[in-house]
């Protein structure tokens, strides 16, 4: 039996087809358990992109909360975001592009579930942010500006 492997991760073909199989349902239908499939398949294939209006629309279902249209243009990138230290033990810091000062900062779980939501208004581009009460695992930063531009990035937090 053939597996892909990533650091001490390992996932069986079988396995993997069966991840992919839930992972390519529309959400709409598929509900919780399709974000934590996505989220444990980009663990091992960080580069495989879910298209839920393709998986959405071609069974007739509505795409949930995603905009009608992604603007690639807008996406930050890791030279102009940065977040350290990754893993962390519960403080990351953060230095923001001097161009956006309007940020919404989130820290996601692998569901997809809002666990800290803050607005940041003025031109502080560099800020701390203390995940000491969030259990330790993976967890997602996602930046959004005022003018549309977004960045996402995966956190380890460890003890």
């Amino acid at each position: 039996m053939s597996s892909e492997h990533k650091g001490n991760l390992k996932l069986t073909t079988k396995g993997g087809s069966q991840l992919l199989t839930i992972a390519t349902q529309c959400p709409s239908t598929g509900g919780d358990a399709v974000y934590l499939a996505r989220n444990l398949y980009n663990l091992i294939f960080p580069d495989f992109i879910f298209n839920d209006e393709g998986y959405c629309n071609s069974n007739g279902l509505s795409t949930p909360n995603l905009p009608s249209e992604l603007d690639h243009d807008k996406i930050l990138s890791e030279e102009e975001v940065l977040i350290y230290p990754n893993p962390t033990n519960g403080v990351l810091e953060l230095q923001l592009p001097n161009e956006h000062p309007y940020v919404l900062l989130e820290v996601k779980d692998l569901l997809g579930k809002t666990i800290i939501k803050e607005q940041i208004f003025d031109q502080k581009m560099r800020m701390t942010l203390d995940l000491n009460d969030l259990p330790d695992g993976l967890h997602i930063i996602v930046l959004r500006t005022k003018d549309n531009y977004q960045f996402a990035k995966k956190i380890l937090k460890t003890q």
